[in-house]
């Protein structure tokens, strides 16, 4: 699992190998960095749900002390997707940015395929480590993706210059809460599978 330093030089250098690969993106249309805009609110979606759920378990089974570790993480994941991708519009911002992704499948989109493999998971601990990685290397991200003209200077990129500052802290905030908990393990495989994943991406 990477440190913030490390995740953000991370995620800068998969936009910059996925600019340097398909030059063909870097045109300020959006395809290159497309269906991520409207497939993260889902993740944060699955993620809270299947938390709810191990939350209710350890509550059946009279576990309040994990029952309000599961609470301490949920309220910063809701505060940190509030603040964002699910309590804003972010998908409709990219959409008017970017037209041209419209005519594009989302099946089609270069983020698909790595975003549908944690959609499909089902273990929330995973998700969370992937969501982890995410926030903590999205700053140096976006910055990157306006960089290489794979999306436009516009609303949707300094929202997130702002945003994801504070999503950082929320992050690491989660981070720290997990780290000595039963479910360390599964999160750090999740921040491992966000790494393989994006590397395949920028490949």
């Amino acid at each position: 699992m990477k440190t913030y330093e490390e995740a953000l030089v991370f995620r800068a250098g998969i936009v910059s190998s996925l600019a340097k690969n398909h030059p063909e993106l870097c045109d300020e249309s959006g395809v290159g960095f497309w269906p991520v805009s409207v497939m993260t609110p889902s993740i944060f979606a699955r993620c809270l749900y299947l938390m709810e759920q191990e939350c209710l378990c350890r509550i059946i089974n009279f576990d309040y002390v994990a029952r309000d570790l599961l609470v301490s993480i949920r309220t910063r994941l809701t505060s940190l997707v509030y603040e964002g991708d699910m309590g804003e519009d972010h998908a409709c911002i990219y959409l008017e940015e970017h037209p041209k992704v419209k005519n594009v499948r989302i099946q089609d989109g270069l983020f698909y395929s790595a975003y549908k493999t944690i959609l499909d998971h089902d273990n929330w601990a995973v998700i969370l480590g992937f969501i982890y990685s995410l926030e903590v290397g999205s700053l140096a991200s976006i910055k990157a993706l306006v960089d290489n003209k794979i999306i436009v200077n516009g609303e949707f990129a300094k929202v997130h210059l702002v945003e994801e500052v504070e999503h950082a802290k929320l992050a690491i905030e989660i981070r720290e809460l997990i780290i000595n908990s039963e479910y360390w393990n599964y999160f750090v495989s999740g921040c491992e599978l966000h790494d393989n994943l994006y590397t395949q991406i920028g490949s």
